[in-house]
């Protein structure tokens, strides 16, 4: 039963975490309704509105998401300058 204790530990605090989180969101919920806090626009108002600021900065979000997925290996445009060693195995089935 002593190496349970570990994950017993850690599924304990979790628990605790997410009860702690869960009554926070109702509280904060319930203050909402108390001030008078009442959103009367549409999503998609709300949307047009975040596109109509961002449109500035769509050459710069671009570059932005490139170089990332280029950092975290995700190739956005193929390199052409590489080799292409899809079909480089030998007879053994070791890719060389």
């Amino acid at each position: 039963m002593h190496n349970y204790y570990p994950i017993l530990w850690v599924g304990a605090i979790i628990g605790v975490i997410s009860t702690l989180l869960i009554v926070a969101a109702f509280v904060v919920k319930d203050g909402e309704k108390e001030t008078g806090f009442e959103r009367n626009m549409k999503d998609s108002e709300i949307m047009q509105r975040l596109m109509d600021y961002a449109k500035p900065f769509y050459r710069q979000l671009c570059a932005q998401l490139r170089v990332c997925s280029q950092a975290g290996g995700i190739p956005v445009y193929p390199r052409f300058s590489q080799p292409d060693n899809s079909e480089s195995w030998d007879d053994a089935g070791n890719g060389i």
